[in-house]
């Protein structure tokens, strides 16, 4: 989720406020695929949270962001930086162990 489409989506929920929305409301006002929304819901619980048993979502306020779009926006951002970052080692080490094998087979 990028920090636009978070934005959007905070906003979506803070207009419901404590009763919150469903997947759909969200798609809607929002103009995100439900199947995105669907997925960020499950992806940042920090962010998002269940009212009761319903299937309606609103901002999550006892998280570390407390509901404030900023911190939000700044959590967001820390979390995409270290997800960039594992994936860059990821590759770098999958890379460095197929040239070994390579290098190995070779002589």
């Amino acid at each position: 989720m990028n920090n636009s489409e978070a934005g959007i989506i905070y906003e979506c929920l803070s207009s419901h406020g404590s009763k919150g929305c469903g997947y759909l409301t969200i798609a809607n006002e929002t103009r995100i695929n439900p199947s995105l929304i669907r997925k960020y819901i499950k992806q940042y619980p920090e962010i998002f949270s269940r009212v009761g048993f319903s299937s309606s979502y609103t901002l999550n306020k006892f998280s570390d962001f407390s509901g404030d779009k900023a911190s939000m926006l700044s959590i967001l951002e820390k979390r995409n930086k270290q997800e960039k970052l594992m994936r860059l080692c990821l590759t770098v080490s999958l890379s460095a162990c197929l040239f070994s094998i390579i290098v190995s087979n070779v002589n």
